[in-house]
């Protein structure tokens, strides 16, 4: 009966000026009818009713109206005349319409419903404007009622007048779509309303819907809601029309009029197509917005999956580097041993870093803004970086690392940061995912390229591992996804490899094949494409890669943290650069304005600091009226590493921007431009 309800509730709400649906419980309303005009009581959000009736239905019904407008529909009474999928006493009112900006006649009704344990109060507010207007032509000009009754009868296929007082019926329209079976319904016939009623209960309505369509229709019940004051009735319900199969969806309206005695005209509408419309298209919002959940569902889960996952990868390399630290401090003396630390304390750093830009290289990709950034890359030099990264990893825990290598060319243009993480990505996983006393095997071999100049560089890994079903092959490189296995299951991972992987590939203009099979392991193969270049270029590159002496020039480096403070300034020291710190951006601010005119060559500006962030203390210096001292270059070097953060950096006035962890080449570079 709910499901019913709620139907007919969506199809007349076409034709209320207002459906507002009121928890007699809680006293919570919400609007549910059209807002073109309804939410002059009440708006899109939900609302408390009584505060509405108390600041907002005291504004736009006049006090008269107003006091049997709460004395019928306060929460209390609601309450108190609650019965379920009872109609409850309507009230005809005047109201200040906005949209119209005048008084217009509303009908009230309220109908009583129980729904998941909860009590509503399902309030209607229909205009009757334009009704009241004609009932008041038809006192003063009774000789126009049957031309108004005419214009009636084109919008709806039957239109009846029943006299409450003698019981009779007069058809004043019928189309023909009622039921043979039903006498007294051609053009002008007068018949007995209560046989008509009976045989129109018995051979078109629905049964669901007989006892509702008899409680509001029947000459009794007309006859009662004319006595209680009522100008209009409506219901919605499903019938059945002669010659056509089914059941369809009809409307009933019945004016009560007082012309020459108390009369009800009773008019039905077809409203079966519109009414199929309003459910085909709420049925596809709830399938859209059932969709939408899942999906949200599906990327919350797996994002939640990611971020449990990446506590694992973090804490790898972050034990490597407490590790090597505490055998460094032993070891102090035994330089041989010291350097050998390092090495592996800067290795696991530069791979905790790649860690963390998994995510924002996702970022990247996803808005389109990852490029390629080609450099000179020495491709002898991939064999011993595998061996140098991995070797010890694979030793402890007892996989054989084997890596092959047959090259010709020395140099070639290509971006050493993803054909980096590329492996990085390819090579974690096949250590992964390959048991002790298993096998690796990584093959680079250069391949000749149909474009002179260029060669192929074919990079094949495999491995004896676990493998994967054919099922997970179809995704692997979909985000956050990984192979559901007895054993996979215990391997954590953050679900960016692949995808990174895949677009790294793209970008670079090559391609990527997997081959794969549960309990014997897996086969990736690499291909892209590089220019050659030549001896000169290279030497030319490293020439570049120096670092330039940058002496007599001043810097001042806004900076909170004690140790990041200590780094960036040993590391500018080494350009020759004098330095001054600032704690934060209000000590930045003032030491900036006390210093003469040209004193500092340069900010160095860290976003996130107490008492004043960055991008105020860059919005103040931009401001200062000696327009020399306003033009400083200010650059952002801070952990604030997204693309959105670099636009906010430009957005603030800043010149460039520099994530931490400190790229030296990159500092080089924004140096040498703005200095």
């Amino acid at each position: 009966m709910i499901e019913q309800f709620n139907d007919i509730l969506s199809a007349v709400s076409l034709s209320y000026y207002g459906i507002y649906k009121i928890n007699i419980d809680t006293g919570v309303a919400y609007n549910v009818g059209p807002l073109l005009f309804s939410d002059d009581i009440i708006g899109k959000e939900p609302v408390i009713w009584e505060e509405v009736l108390a600041n907002v239905v005291t504004k736009i019904v006049p006090e008269e109206s107003y006091k049997e407008f709460y004395k019928l529909y306060s929460l209390e009474a609601l309450r108190k005349s609650f019965k379920p999928y009872a109609q409850l006493k309507e009230l005809a009112f005047e109201a200040f319409i906005r949209s119209y900006n005048e008084y217009h006649y509303n009908l009230a009704s309220v109908i009583c419903v129980e729904e998941d344990g909860a009590r509503y109060a399902i309030m209607t507010s229909r205009n009757v404007n334009r009704v009241v207007k004609v009932m008041q032509q038809y006192e003063a000009r009774n000789e126009k009622y049957y031309s108004i009754m005419e214009a009636f009868s084109k919008i709806y296929f039957g239109v009846f007048q029943v006299d409450l007082k003698t019981g009779k019926m007069e058809t004043l329209n019928s189309e023909g779509k009622m039921h043979s079976q039903i006498n007294g319904m051609s053009i002008g016939e007068v018949s007995d309303y209560r046989d008509s009623f009976k045989k129109v209960v018995e051979y078109v309505i629905h049964p669901d819907y007989r006892e509702l369509f008899k409680t509001h229709f029947s000459l009794e019940g007309l006859q009662k809601s004319y006595n209680e004051g009522k100008k209009e009735e409506e219901m919605m319900y499903m019938g059945h029309f002669v010659d056509l199969p089914g059941y369809h969806y009809i409307s009933a309206k019945v004016i009560f009029l007082d012309v020459n005695g108390p009369k009800a005209v009773f008019a039905t509408e077809d409203v079966d197509d519109r009414m199929h419309q309003q459910l085909a298209h709420e049925e596809k919002e709830r399938e859209m917005l059932k969709q939408m959940s899942e999906t949200a569902d599906k990327a919350n889960k797996a994002k939640t999956d990611f971020l449990l996952n990446m506590s694992h990868d973090i804490r790898t390399p972050m034990n490597a580097i407490i590790g090597y630290t505490e055998l460094l401090k032993k070891s102090l003396d035994d330089r041989e041993k010291s350097l050998d630390y390092l090495g592996k304390v800067q290795s696991s750093g530069k791979f905790l870093l790649s860690l963390i830009n998994n995510v924002l290289e996702m970022s990247r990709i996803e808005s389109g803004k990852e490029t390629v950034d080609e450099q000179v890359m020495d491709v002898f030099k991939l064999p011993n970086d595998i061996k140098a990264v991995y070797g010890d990893m694979f030793r402890e825990k007892g996989i054989t690392l084997t890596v092959n290598s047959d090259f010709k060319t020395n140099y070639v243009y290509s971006d050493p940061v993803k054909t980096r993480e590329i492996f990085v990505n390819l090579i974690s996983n096949a250590y992964k995912y390959t048991q002790p006393g298993g096998k690796v095997t990584v093959t680079t071999t250069e391949l000749p390229c149909e474009r002179e100049g260029y060669i192929t560089i074919q990079t094949i890994i495999e491995d004896t591992g676990i493998g994967m079903s054919q099922e997970f092959l179809e995704h692997i490189f979909d985000k956050f996804t990984r192979e559901n296995s007895s054993i996979g299951n215990k391997i954590e991972g953050t679900g960016l490899g692949m995808p990174i992987v895949k677009n790294y590939v793209d970008l670079l203009g090559g391609s990527i094949e997997v081959h794969s099979e549960l309990g014997k392991g897996t086969t990736f193969v690499v291909r892209t494409s590089h220019k050659v270049a030549h001896l000169n270029e290279t030497e030319h590159q490293k020439e570049q890669e120096t670092h330039r002496n940058f002496a007599g020039k001043r810097i001042l480096l806004a900076e909170d943290n004690d140790l990041n403070a200590e780094i960036a300034i040993e590391i500018l020291q080494e350009y020759g650069l004098e330095v001054d710190r600032a704690e934060d951006g209000i000590v930045c601010v003032d030491m900036y304005t006390k210093a003469e005119t040209g004193y500092y060559d340069l900010i160095f500006m860290d976003v996130q600091m107490p008492n004043m962030n960055g991008y105020k203390a860059t919005q103040i210096i931009r401001r200062l009226q000696d327009k020399k001292k306003a033009n400083i270059p200010i650059v952002a070097m801070t952990a604030n590493a997204f693309e959105q953060d670099r636009k906010n950096a430009i957005e603030a006035g800043m010149n460039e921007h520099i994530p931490k962890p400190l790229d030296l080449k990159r500092l080089q570079e924004v140096m040498e431009k703005l200095l």
